[in-house]
């Protein structure tokens, strides 16, 4: 018996050119994606961005400095014998510059310039990345710095204080912007901390930097505005990580908060002193510094008290009162 199977025939570039097809949404590279890592990182699997309030959302203590202090939560301004404000700044609602619909960005506008004079936020620990690629990303337009014409973005590894701990890693880049809003991103190869010293002060970190390069001491003016910034283990600089409200305001009172309970009663009376205390919204990192204002008795006298903090909350006390009023 003689069976005879009959095939159309077909173009076999055709096919071999199907197999170079992307499956789905980035699927040509997750097929090609070396490691666990790298295909989590593509498809934004779990929380990602290290950089806390990268939207800058919240601004605790106020939305206008012109000095050397935390401003947006999170943010720190070193003017460095420069001269810059750094402010708030509103999008307008429905803009589509810059996607994600941020309410709100960070501008530094530097009216004298010097060497370092920037912005930067710690990112806890030393050993965060250490070994490995970190990824920065973030939007931002603006003026550049007229010396040197760029500003030095940069990941720098710090082991902290107390003892004899390890000097400074530098990785640096250069960051040049225009007048429009655009996407940045660059990577780094972050040190190993394999045989490194830590401080003995628990506060190594890794510092994101944008600032006027150290060498470039020229005094004219520049201005960086800067939304949506994030920094992410890896080479891919993927979408910006949207956390809730509620998730981005409680890392951020980890470091810094205000309670503004203008009604706070000492459970504790007595003619010869006063002893209470209070709880922390969010335990803190370490042991914080508690500046307590407008501390009156019952009978609006003005109390000098004694602080005595810890990182979940302060006890508080005034001797020889001379008064059965509480705080």
């Amino acid at each position: 018996m003689t069976v005879r199977v009959n095939k159309q025939p077909f173009n076999i570039r055709e096919k071999l050119s199907e197999l170079e097809r992307p499956i789905g949404l980035k699927g040509h590279d997750l097929m090609g994606a070396e490691t666990l890592q790298d295909a989590r990182d593509l498809v934004s699997a779990g929380r990602k961005n290290l950089i806390i309030n990268g939207r800058f959302d919240f601004w605790q203590r106020g939305t206008s400095f012109t000095t050397s202090v935390y401003n947006a939560d999170r943010w720190n301004q070193a003017l460095s014998g420069g001269t810059a404000t750094v402010s708030r700044q509103s999008f307008a609602t429905g803009q589509t510059e810059v996607p994600g619909n941020p309410v709100y960005y960070l501008r530094q506008s530097c009216s004298v310039g010097n060497g370092n004079c920037g912005i930067n936020q710690p990112i806890e620990d030393v050993r965060t990345g250490a070994g490995g690629p970190m990824t920065v990303s973030f939007w931002a337009k603006g003026t550049n710095p007229p010396g040197y014409g760029y500003w030095a973005i940069q990941l720098w590894q710090r082991f902290g204080t107390g003892g004899s701990p390890s000097g400074n890693v530098a990785n640096d880049k250069e960051l040049t912007v225009t007048a429009n809003w655009k996407k940045y991103s660059f990577t780094y190869e972050l040190d190993s901390v394999s045989g490194k010293t830590l401080g003995t002060d628990n506060n190594s970190r890794v510092d994101f930097i944008i600032r006027q390069h150290a060498s470039d001491n020229d005094t004219g003016a520049w201005e960086l505005n800067i939304a949506n910034v994030q920094v992410e283990f890896g080479r891919n600089a993927t979408e910006f990580e949207h956390r809730s409200y509620g998730e981005e305001l409680a890392l951020c009172q980890r470091y810094y908060e205000v309670n503004a309970n203008t009604q706070y009663t000492a459970t504790g009376y007595h003619q010869s002193y006063i002893r209470s205390g209070m709880q922390f919204l969010v335990q803190k990192r370490t042991t914080p510094n508690v500046v307590v204002t407008n501390a009156v008795n019952s009978a609006g006298s003005s109390l000098s008290l004694t602080i005595s903090p810890n990182p979940v909350g302060f006890n508080f006390s005034q001797n020889s009162v001379a008064t059965s009023y509480g705080v």
